[in-house]
């Protein structure tokens, strides 16, 4: 499509027999994230949120030779609540003081992905 001077868009012809192309609006990039566990004494760790529909298996993290548990995942922009399952047990992020109050009482850890 063209523009014309009044700054509206124009339509360009086609050729006989073929449909003008439709482009689907471009989405945003996914963009690396990383979430880490600072406890030695955690025998599994794995983290929990709205981008894996709060799965506890879906995002495990894996404990390094210094002892801290580590995942990057990749997510779009946006803001995501989440927690982290430690031993069977939901913590906040204690590297995050972005939180917000979820409905069980406690708080959710927020993750801004711009």
């Amino acid at each position: 499509m063209g523009m014309n001077k009044g700054g509206q868009k124009k339509a360009t012809k086609a050729r006989a027999g073929t449909k003008p192309v439709q482009r689907k609006p471009a989405q945003p990039k996914a963009k690396t994230v990383s979430f880490q566990w600072m406890s030695t004494e955690a025998n599994t760790v794995a983290v929990v949120g709205d981008f894996n529909n709060w799965d506890v298996q879906a995002h495990p993290l894996k404990k390094g030779k210094d002892g801290v548990w580590k995942v990057t995942l990749r997510l779009r922009p946006g803001t995501y609540e989440y927690l982290f399952v430690v031993n069977s047990e939901l913590r906040e992020d204690p590297l995050n003081p972005h939180r917000v109050p979820n409905p069980h009482g406690g708080f959710n850890s927020l993750c801004e992905v711009a």
